[in-house]
Order: structure tokens, then sequence, then C-alpha cells
């Protein structure tokens, strides 16, 4: 009868679950462990984004350039039907005259026309801004949103852009001309987080 009796207890105590301390317990080392891990997985998803918003940039800054550097150098280049370019000393006496047909280059940048479906030169897009926080200002050079998929493609982006003189390239030209032979353009990308890229191309005289 003893026998039974300790085998009975036995299995009672084989058998019993966790105490309620026990069970508290536990809890309390789960969430320290869950916490742990999201700390190290929330800055890693964070990173994972940046570059799809890297590459967006990248993307964006490159069809910039491409609109822009298709126009006309300058304003005053082959104005009018004119086959001279701004700064071209056609006679090669050094000078730059209007009685020689010769023309200079603009002496302030920016835009001569309102608005962007009018540009014809290089440095109309000087402090030109898209910003996708300003209703119809993120499009492209046809008026259009920019969508993919039914989603804003640039949302939360913003581009500035600016023009200027950069030469130094020829430097057979004598100054001022040897200044205005190129111009640079900067686009500097806001992303959503507030990380900035800047990206830079050159246009020459030609």
């Amino acid at each position: 009868m003893s026998v039974l009796k300790h085998k009975a207890t036995s299995m009672r105590a084989e058998s019993r679950g966790f105490t309620l301390i026990e069970l508290v317990i536990g809890i309390i080392v789960f969430a320290i462990a869950l916490t742990t891990i999201i700390s190290f997985l929330a800055p890693q998803a964070r990173r994972s984004a940046d570059p799809i918003m890297q590459v967006r940039a990248t993307e964006l800054a490159q069809s910039l350039f491409d609109e822009i550097t298709a126009k006309a150098y300058d304003e005053n280049s082959y104005a009018n039907g004119s086959q001279v370019r701004c700064n071209e000393d056609i006679n090669q006496d050094g000078e730059l005259l209007v009685a020689d047909g010769e023309i200079a280059c603009s002496a302030v940048l920016g835009a001569e026309e309102g608005t962007r479906d009018a540009f014809d030169d290089v440095d109309d897009y000087h402090n030109f801004v898209l910003d996708y926080n300003l209703p119809g200002s993120f499009t492209n050079a046809l008026g259009e949103s920019i969508v993919l998929d039914g989603r804003q493609l640039y949302a939360g982006f913003r581009a500035e852009i600016t023009v200027s003189y950069a030469g130094q390239f020829y430097a057979e030209l004598p100054a001022p001309e040897r200044f205005q032979d190129s111009k640079r353009v900067d686009v500097l990308i806001t992303l959503p987080n507030g990380d900035e890229l800047t990206f830079s191309q050159y246009r020459s005289n030609f």
C-alpha cells in the first residue's frame, strides 16, 4: 500500500505545471529577448530601404540631366536663327563685337521664360525646384505626374537645381570667355528620410 502511495505522489509531482511566479518570470525574459531582437531588426529594415531610395534619386537626377543638357548651351547661342555660338570669336581678332556678328554669353543665369515647358537653354533651370510637397510640382518635362503602378514614384522627394559657369577647360581662351566655356549643373536631391544626395554634370559650349 505504501508503495502505491509513493508512486501516486511521484506521478503528481512529475505532472504538475508552472507556478505563477515561474510564468511571470518567463514572460519577463521573453519580453526582454523580443525587445532586444526588435531593436536590432528595426535599423536593418530602415537601411534596407535606403538603397532603393538612392537608386530612385540617381534615376531622377539622370532624367533631369538628360532634359537639361538637351537644351541650347545659352540663350545667346544660335539666337534668332544665327549660326554663331555665344563667345565665339568668328574672325579670331581677340574681341567679341556685335558688328562682327559675335555675341557674349549671358551675364546673368536664370530663366528668361516663365514655365518649365518654355525653357530653351541650360541655365533656365537655375534655381528650379521639384518638390513633392508642392501640389503639381513634381512632374516630368511634359507636365505629367510621375506614377508607377498607380503610385507616386517620388513621394516625399525634393530636387533643387543650380547652374553655374565652371569653365577653364580651354586655357587658350581669354577671360572671361575661358570661364564661360562650360556650365556646371548641380542637382541636390532630398530623400523622404531627409538624407541629401548631390549629382553634378558639365555642359560645354557647343
